[in-house]
């Protein structure tokens, strides 16, 4: 074999020893690269997970679920890690067009104060109507249709003022005399026959049935024994 032969191979070795070396890192490199879900403890790869302000991953099925309990529990909101707010703009691109749907629209709603929300009174609709701060003296239902009164938030009275709805007046002193609270959402009366103080009212807010204040936001005891 000649000399040249021999670099040559020798050349060829070390090429074909480098690129091996070259694989292995990157091997290893991409498996120290995956991240670790902080809630169900997955590993994933960065692109694959959404990163916390604070440096925490959540992979996209956690991520989701947190947001679908989000949207069912005001609580819950704004989405937090380590006490730091999520932006709602890294979320989004997680989520399906079913949840970006419902996920933008509570948080519309959840960022109006309780006492300036409207919801439709009927029973079995309970639809978000939007803010009373910047509506008129009535507004429409765009579901079933039902005229809302947006100063009292009950069904609307033409030509009768709210302080003279006589009919609301004997309901509201009927519930102060048995003890029934009023829910800040949606100002329907609510009764506690037995259970916890966690009321969870048709507009979807959640309060304390002893003070009426936010879910969570009182130091009122959650239950007592004789109710349970």
């Amino acid at each position: 074999m000649s000399l040249m032969t021999k670099k040559s191979n020798a050349s060829l070795y070390n090429l074909q020893n480098s690129m091996f070396h070259l694989s292995t890192n990157q091997q290893f490199q991409h498996i120290y690269l995956r991240i670790v879900c902080i809630i169900c403890g997955s590993h994933f790869t960065e692109d694959l997970a959404l990163r916390a302000p604070c440096n925490h991953y959540y992979c996209t099925e956690c991520l989701v679920n947190f947001v679908t309990t989000c949207i069912r529990d005001e609580s819950v909101f704004p989405l937090k890690c380590c006490g730091q707010q999520i932006p709602a703009s890294s979320i989004v691109p997680f989520l399906s067009s079913d949840v970006q749907t419902l996920f933008t629209s509570k948080s519309l709603e959840y960022m109006i104060s309780i006492p300036d929300r409207i919801y439709c009174p009927t029973p079995d609709c309970s639809n978000f109507l939007g803010s009373s701060e910047h509506t008129s003296d009535e507004t429409i239902c765009d579901k079933c249709k039902t005229r809302v009164c947006v100063s009292c938030k009950q069904v609307a009275h033409p030509g009768d003022n709210c302080s003279e709805n006589i009919v609301t007046q004997e309901v509201r002193a009927l519930a102060r005399t048995e003890g029934w609270q009023t829910c800040p959402g949606c100002s329907a009366i609510i009764q506690l026959h037995h259970g916890c103080f966690h009321m969870v009212c048709r507009c979807r807010a959640q309060f304390c049935y002893l003070c009426a204040v936010l879910w969570k936001q009182c130091s009122c005891p959650q239950w007592e024994e004789n109710r349970l």
